[in-house]
């Protein structure tokens, strides 16, 4: 891969109970990655919030900022992405779908993933 591909992870969370605020998103390893790729979570809160991968604590993100963490090595063929608002937001209830699961709130955070190729290699190497 040579140029930056963007997966949007917006969608697709799991509404939190009221009384535990954390928001769940289960995606899959991105297909194509190559050797030498870099993937990278980014996460824009308004709020700011803390992170989890796959029970592995990212740095938090604060509020009014935006988080560019490399996670290609915490990546596994299913994964969890765990997000606590640091803020209560009173927001309207989203829109749930039949499976359960709705869009992250813009008044959250926007998340995505960036997989970004490597240098290319050289095909003479072994």
């Amino acid at each position: 891969m040579s140029e930056v591909h963007a997966i949007n992870l917006s969608t697709a969370w799991c509404l939190p109970p009221r009384a535990a605020g954390v928001w769940v998103r289960r995606f899959g390893r991105p297909a194509g990655i190559e050797p030498g790729d870099e993937v990278w979570l980014v996460v824009a809160s308004a709020s700011g919030c803390g992170l989890l991968l796959n029970g592995q604590p990212l740095p938090s993100v604060g509020p009014g900022g935006e988080l560019r963490h490399e996670v290609t090595r915490l990546l596994q063929p299913r994964n969890e992405l765990a997000l606590a608002p640091c803020d209560a937001i009173v927001a309207e209830t989203p829109e749930v779908a039949r499976n359960g699961r709705c869009p992250l709130p813009d008044a959250i955070a926007s998340v995505r993933l960036e997989i970004a190729g490597g240098p290319p290699l050289d095909p003479r190497s072994p």
